[in-house]
């Protein structure tokens, strides 16, 4: 009977075992499987941002394209492509107009050369310069680039960045965003400089955008 009684108590140890080992697999898997926080906040920021542009009067989406207006397309959200960036501050920071997609800016355009911000991603250091607001309420740094999704999977004038001024810096990626452009072809909208090409693919944030109507044309 002893013997018998062992081996009972041993099954039932493994048993608990067993049962202990799935329920800690199944929580792991649920866990790598869910999306973090950051990146739930950011598909919320995305869904704010498709009825913005669908319902406001401030949209830039004509007023008859709207009713059409099925949301904007991204690149997979990708921890990567956050990262954290140091600020190079220019000698001499210098107030500019940024070439656009239809001449010089206007007055209210003028932006301050702050410097360049120096980051690793994929391994490789890369630099941006990156540009301050003159209205003092604005507490991001404004970075116009180009790479090398740019006018195959991204739009072909480049796409923007705003980086928060706090510390630390973060350059996000999957935060990248086309400019009004893209939806109005009447719009005017600054061009990233020459400086601000990175030689990589950057598949995070905007994809280009088409109008139903321009999807369907035949070449």
């Amino acid at each position: 009977m002893g013997l018998d009684l062992n081996n009972r108590k041993n099954s039932t140890y493994i048993f608990i075992g067993v049962g202990i080992l799935f329920i800690v697999i199944l929580l792991f898997t649920q866990l790598a499987n869910s999306p973090s926080q950051y990146a739930q906040e950011l598909s919320q920021e995305r869904e704010q941002k498709d009825l913005f542009f669908k319902n406001s009067l401030d949209s830039p989406i004509p007023q008859g394209n709207r009713e059409n207006f099925e949301g904007l397309n991204y690149f997979p959200i990708q921890d990567e492509y956050r990262v954290e960036a140091t600020l190079v501050p220019a000698r001499e920071p210098d107030t500019l107009n940024l070439l656009r997609t239809r001449g010089v800016g206007t007055k209210e355009d003028r932006v301050v050369k702050v410097g360049k911000l120096r980051f690793e991603l994929k391994g490789k250091t890369y630099e941006l310069i990156a540009f301050s607001y003159l209205d003092p309420s604005i507490g991001s740094y404004f970075v116009p680039f180009r790479d090398r999704t740019t006018g195959e999977e991204t739009y072909g004038g480049g796409r923007y960045l705003e980086v928060p001024v706090k510390t630390p810096l973060v350059v996000d990626f999957n935060r990248a965003y086309n400019p009004d452009c893209v939806f109005n072809k009447e719009s005017s909208c600054p061009l990233p400089p020459r400086e601000n090409v990175l030689d990589l693919e950057v598949r995070a944030g905007e994809l280009d955008f088409m109008y139903p109507s321009e999807n369907n044309a035949t070449p």
